[in-house]
């Protein structure tokens, strides 16, 4: 399900005056056009891509995961090249772990495809977009590998928990961990 349009939807700003990066293309092998056709048409379908006719776009390429699946990658390089960094700070590794030390019972979160429950800022969409073998597309929610898609993920996760954080729940990213010192105190947290 497409998710709705918030304070902090994914900004895309260019540098003032940057050359865009003209678009390309990478030539892909059957197997990839395999699960090329069926990622757009899943994305499609749900929502989270749209045709484009962008002047800005990023090649596409696969990255072999562990398990031999492959994985649609956009490589964004050119773009992010000319984009404003996005500044909002990601916690610190040791601040984190100095809080985990009166834990005792666990529980760890991965968010699935977390970062497609952020939208693109309105307008800035065709500064999403990528070309491949089947057409050109654009992002309607936040792709990975984007500029500033990790600060504007962390920034959405630390509002939603604001109240909690530091207090019996550590995020990094789309990792939580909710730690207590009793199972009481546990089950209450998780609710």
């Amino acid at each position: 399900v497409l998710p709705p349009h918030r304070t902090t939807d994914c900004a895309i700003e260019l540098e003032p005056g940057a050359k865009l990066p003209k678009p390309k293309m990478y030539s892909m092998m059957p197997a990839e056009m395999i699960e090329l056709r069926k990622y757009i048409n899943s994305n499609l379908n749900r929502g989270f891509i749209e045709p484009a006719k962008s002047r800005l776009a990023a090649p596409v390429l696969f990255k072999e995961k562990k398990d031999g699946e492959l994985r649609l990658c956009v490589d964004f390089r050119g773009i992010n090249g000319v984009c404003i960094k996005n500044m909002y700070p990601l916690p610190l590794m040791k601040d984190l772990l100095n809080h985990l030390s009166k834990g005792k019972v666990f529980t760890k979160l991965d968010l699935r495809e977390a970062y497609y429950r952020v939208r693109i800022k309105e307008g800035d969409e065709w500064k999403a977009a990528f070309n491949c073998l089947l057409g050109s597309f654009q992002f309607k929610v936040m792709p990975f590998g984007l500029q500033g898609a990790p600060a504007v993920f962390m920034q959405l996760i630390n509002e939603v928990l604001h109240l909690h954080l530091y207090r019996g729940i550590l995020v990094y990213l789309d990792n939580i961990l909710i730690f207590s010192e009793t199972m009481e105190e546990h089950v209450n947290l998780v609710r």
